[in-house]
C-alpha cells in the first residue's frame, strides 16, 4: 500500500526556532512590571518549570502554557491582583512572540517544496505548540498556512505535549487513513517519531545526525522531499 499523506512537525522541522532573545525580553518585561530584576525572574521561572517537568503534569498542555507559568512567577514575586497579572502576561507574551517570529529561520524555498509535496500527497501539521502561536509562525513562513496544509493538530487538540500518540491518532482520524498510508516527518525521534512508529506510520527524521530508529533520515526538507518522491503511491 502506497503513502498518501504526510504529517509534518513544525518547530525545527519546517523552520528553526531561536528563543534566546525572546526569553531575555520576556524576563526583562516581567522584571520591570514586578519591580524586580531579570535574573531573579529567570531563576523563579526555571524553578517553576523544573517543578512541572518533574511532576505528573510534565506533559500537560494546560500546565505547560507560558500564561500559566507567568502567573505562577508573578505570584511568587508578590503580584496577586488578577487584572494586573493578566495585563503583565499579555504585555510580556506580545513581546515574546514578536521576537520569536522575528528570529524564525527558514529557507525561502520551503514554500515551493511544500507546494510540490502537496501535489502528490495530502499534507498536515501536528505540533505541540498552541494553535494561535503555531498559526502565527506558519503564516510568517508560508504566508497563509491553509494554502499549504490541510489541517493542524496542536496542543489545544490533544491536551498534552509530545511525546504522545494522540498527535498521530487525531491526524489519522482527520485523514481517514490507515497508519501504513501516512508518513510522520519530524526533528526528534523521541518526541515526534517514536509514538508515530508505534502506531504503524512511516517516519522520516530531519536532523543533523540520525538517532533512534526512523524509517528514513534526511538532513533537511529537500532531502526529505526526495525520499517522499520514492514513496508516491
Amino acid at each position: 500500500m502506497g503513502i498518501k499523506a504526510i504529517i509534518f512537525d513544525a518547530d525545527n522541522t519546517l523552520y528553526k526556532v531561536r528563543t534566546e532573545k525572546a526569553y531575555e525580553k520576556l524576563f526583562n518585561c516581567i522584571a520591570k512590571e514586578a519591580n524586580s530584576d531579570a535574573k531573579t525572574v529567570e531563576n523563579v521561572w526555571r524553578g517553576h518549570i523544573n517543578n512541572i517537568l518533574n511532576s505528573d503534569d510534565a506533559l500537560s498542555a494546560e500546565k505547560r502554557k507560558r500564561e500559566y507559568s507567568i502567573e505562577i512567577v508573578l505570584g511568587q514575586l508578590g503580584i496577586l491582583d488578577k487584572k494586573h497579572v493578566l495585563e503583565i502576561t499579555k504585555k510580556a507574551l506580545d513581546i515574546f512572540w514578536q521576537q520569536i517570529i522575528d528570529d524564525l529561520e527558514y529557507g525561502v524555498e520551503y514554500a515551493s517544496v511544500i507546494s510540490r509535496i502537496m501535489k502528490k500527497f495530502r499534507v498536515s501539521v501536528a505540533s505541540d505548540e498552541y494553535k494561535k502561536n503555531l498559526e502565527g509562525k506558519l503564516n510568517h513562513v508560508f504566508g497563509t498556512w491553509n494554502k499549504y496544509f490541510e489541517f493542524l493538530i496542536s496542543a489545544d487538540d490533544t491536551g498534552e505535549l509530545k511525546p504522545s500518540e494522540k498527535y498521530s491518532k487525531l491526524s489519522l482520524e482527520r485523514f481517514a487513513m490507515k497508519p501504513e498510508e501516512v508518513v510522520f516527518i519530524g526533528d526528534s525521534w523521541e518526541r515526534d517519531l517514536a509514538p508515530a512508529k508505534v502506531l504503524g506510520l512511516k517516519t522520516i527524521l530531519i536532523a543533523d545526525e540520525n538517532e533512534g530508529a526512523p524509517d528514513f533520515f534526511a538532513k533537511d526538507l529537500f532531502e526529505a522531499e526526495k525520499i517522499l518522491d520514492s514513496l508516491v503511491a
